[in-house]
């Protein structure tokens, strides 16, 4: 079945019926956009009694009938009314479970995650990234292609409507599953005229109403800020009641506010400028008009020169003349990580700056919970995160009233991508909280020509994950990153799409070498005889495999030396004083948990040490499993080793609310560092190596099979072990 069919359940020829779309031909309305106040809601409107319901469900679910009737303040019929009309139109699902109060057991309700897809376009001035999500915020798909340099509105008016197909086709998605598209990107933006300034060259793109009629879906256009804050919203199943911000940092520095539900949008949708107030008294002039702008100090572009003109600084750190500015402040922000004091001294000159502004931006609003997303802190987001906890902890006014929580977007370099992908649905299934989406009914656009799809055509990368997990996992977000930074100024994007099971990903990879829609793919999370290691074969797509060089069948390899890097891991551990370790294992059936755990039982052999297995399956669940399980043996093991970042982060949660002291009771290392390693509460000790450093060495490899190189195996730097605060030396 193809994903996102008609029988997905989502029927919107019912649903939408006497709907009509957003971009309509009042032509008068969209060019006097100036003068119209945009859509806000307040307090007193607040959204119609569907969009409620269909918020609470998001935010709280699965959720019975009675809780709703109680969470919402409506009466039951109104209830029983809205919820069969929802399940009807499939927006929201009986979940099968059941909860007893003494009476008749009660059904739970929850959003149908597979009730209609999102499309979100992020315009950067250095890419173009398209994600698909589903109706909860899950990443099913992505590619990211060039930016638009200097083309014309009539080029990127093409580009963007090329990518749009090329991505849905590709992930088999039927139209009709389609919500529609958002393209969002740098302010200031003209929501009911659709119109965006051109990244970098500023010339008025006129997007809206001229992507709605060449594709037949509704298209949203707005601002990247906004789009993220939004989908930081969506995804995170934040409730209405919170007081919710993001700081976002991409080219530039924005922010938004989501009160009672809904995005507080100003007088022309272009509220959160928080880049362009003044930080310098008589400073720098600004494009904005005004001078002193905090983006002018803070921002990526801002840095990089700063680092440009420190002499042996750019070039001690691997910035030479030709990179972008977003590659080469990734850069610097890595340097800065790692501890090189030029760097270090820079950055941590906008982080000051970013944490006074996240004060501000606190004070104004009276936030409960801050979000730091964009692109601009996907290296050294913990580093921002961290200070700014301790400011707002120091200085922000109601610091006596209520703490203000603050964390880092899961996936910051696609947030406002994915926040335009939440735009459109918050406004389809949870109209009133935003801009409506309302399609009539939808023709099925013209198929494009076959160059059309030859031309930029992605590696393809069917990726087997549950699309929560994924979202929620910082590795593959960096290690893709990486393989871009090679291929996409080769004119070859990433095609990734995320898939329940191996089947369904050899079905993918069927499809693509059936319609031509890749022209190689990467295998990654392969098992021992993996079916799709001679599928690739037999469709002849030059292919590279993420893995050991036994289970790739002759084909090329990246190898990132787990055996090694894990004896060297229990050898350390060891040697601290840990006499029992315990292994919670990623998936039972890949390759490389085998090889890991084969290691690991090898090594603790070797040098005498219990060694204790646990199953897991890279969830956070499966962490907090483990926790539990290690507290009912009589002789636990001292140190548990997780083979990914999110099980070590629930493993974290679960001890603390058991009352396991980490580490006086219990050391914990995860596989794998992240930012959300570096800001746990203790931070936890990982395995890690430079991600993107290894996607890069994809990428290359990859660059080298399509140029008809034979097979060869590359091996990646090989990890190693940073000790934090989670971790305890027994013997000192």
């Amino acid at each position: 079945m193809r994903c996102g069919a008609d029988s997905a359940g989502f029927k919107l020829d019912r649903a939408l019926k006497g709907c009509s779309i957003l971009f309509l031909a009042r032509q008068g309305l969209a060019r006097a956009g100036k003068g119209i106040m945009a859509r806000r809601e307040t307090v007193a409107a607040g959204p119609g009694s569907r969009a409620l319901v269909v918020d609470v469900i998001r935010s709280a679910g699965p959720i019975s009938r009675v809780e709703l009737v109680e969470a919402t303040g409506l009466t039951q019929p109104s209830i029983s009314n809205i919820v069969r009309k929802l399940l009807d139109e499939g927006v929201v699902r009986e979940t099968g479970d059941t909860v007893s109060t003494g009476g008749k057991p009660r059904t739970l309700l929850a959003i149908n995650a597979h009730a209609v897809y999102g499309v979100g376009v992020h315009l950067a001035a250095d890419w173009i990234t398209c994600v698909v999500t589903d109706t909860n915020g899950g990443i099913v798909g992505r590619q990211l292609v060039a930016g638009v340099g200097d083309d014309p509105p009539a080029k990127v008016v093409q580009r963007l409507a090329e990518l749009f197909r090329v991505v849905t086709g590709g992930l088999g998605l039927a139209r009709s599953s389609l919500a529609g598209l958002a393209v969002v990107g740098p302010g200031p933006v003209d929501v009911l005229g659709g119109i965006l300034p051109a990244p970098g060259s500023g010339e008025q793109l006129e997007l809206g109403a001229v992507l709605a009629a060449e594709l037949g879906v509704p298209v949203l256009v707005d601002n990247d800020s906004a789009a993220a804050t939004v989908g930081e919203f969506w995804g995170r199943q934040i409730s209405r009641d919170r007081t919710f911000g993001c700081l976002y940092m991409g080219h530039g520095i924005g922010a938004g506010t989501v009160l009672d539900g809904s995005l507080h949008r100003g007088a022309s949708s272009n509220a959160g400028e928080l880049g362009h107030t003044a930080v310098v008294a008589d400073g720098l002039a600004c494009r904005c008009g005004n001078s002193g702008c905090l983006e002018l100090y803070a921002a990526p572009p801002a840095l990089v020169k700063q680092a440009r003109a420190v002499p042996g600084l750019a070039k001690g750190i691997g910035i030479g003349g030709c990179e972008t500015d977003a590659h080469a402040f990734d850069l610097l922000a890595r340097s800065a990580v790692y501890g090189e004091p030029g760097a270090v001294e820079l950055v941590d000159a906008s982080v000051a700056r970013l944490a006074d502004a996240a004060v501000t931006l606190a004070n104004l609003w009276d936030l409960d919970t801050l979000v730091v997303a964009g692109p601009g802190f996907a290296v050294a987001g913990a580093r921002y995160v961290s200070e700014i906890r301790r400011r707002l902890a120091e200085r922000a006014r109601a610091r006596d009233r209520h703490t203000v929580w603050v964390e880092l977007s899961n996936n910051p370099r696609d947030s406002a991508a994915i926040g335009g992908a939440a735009l459109v649905l918050q406004g389809l299934v949870a109209p009133g909280h935003g801009p409506e989406v309302t399609p009539p009914g939808w023709r099925l656009a013209d198929a494009p020509p076959e160059d059309a799809i030859r031309s930029g055509t992605p590696i393809g990368l069917a990726l087997v994950r549950d699309a929560e997990v994924l979202g929620a996992e910082p590795w593959f977000h960096e290690f893709i990153a990486g393989i871009e930074r090679v291929l996409v100024p080769l004119g070859v994007p990433v095609l990734m799409q995320v898939v329940p099971t191996i089947e369904r990903a050899s079905e993918r990879l069927r499809d693509w070498a059936a319609t031509k829609a890749v022209c190689g793919a990467i295998l990654i999370d392969l098992s021992p005889g993996d079916e799709r290691v001679a599928l690739v074969q037999e469709l002849g797509l030059p292919t590279v495999v993420v893995g050991d060089s036994e289970t790739a069948g002759g084909l090329t390899v990246v190898w990132s030396q787990d055996d090694r890097a894990m004896g060297s891991v229990v050898g350390e551990l060891f040697a601290a004083g840990h006499t029992h370790i315990g292994h919670v294992a990623g998936p039972a059936e890949m390759a490389h948990t085998i090889i890991r755990r084969s290691a690991f039982l090898a090594a603790a052999q070797e040098l005498g040490v219990t060694a204790t297995v646990f199953d897991g399956d890279y969830s956070a669940a499966a962490g907090a499993r483990a926790v539990a399980a290690f507290a009912e043996m009589p002789e636990p093991p001292s140190v548990l080793l997780f083979d990914n970042d999110l099980m070590a982060l629930g493993a974290l949660e679960e001890a603390t609310r058991m009352g396991v002291l980490v580490p006086d009771a219990l050391s914990l290392v995860a596989w794998d560092d992240s930012a959300l390693c570096q800001l746990a509460e203790p931070p936890l000790s990982a395995v890690g190596h430079d991600v993107q450093v290894m996607g890069e060495l994809v990428g290359n490899a990859l660059a080298g099979v399509l140029a008809g190189e034979r097979a060869q195996v590359y091996e990646a730097e090989q990890a190693r072990l940073i000790w934090r605060g989670s971790t305890i030396q027994v013997n000192t």
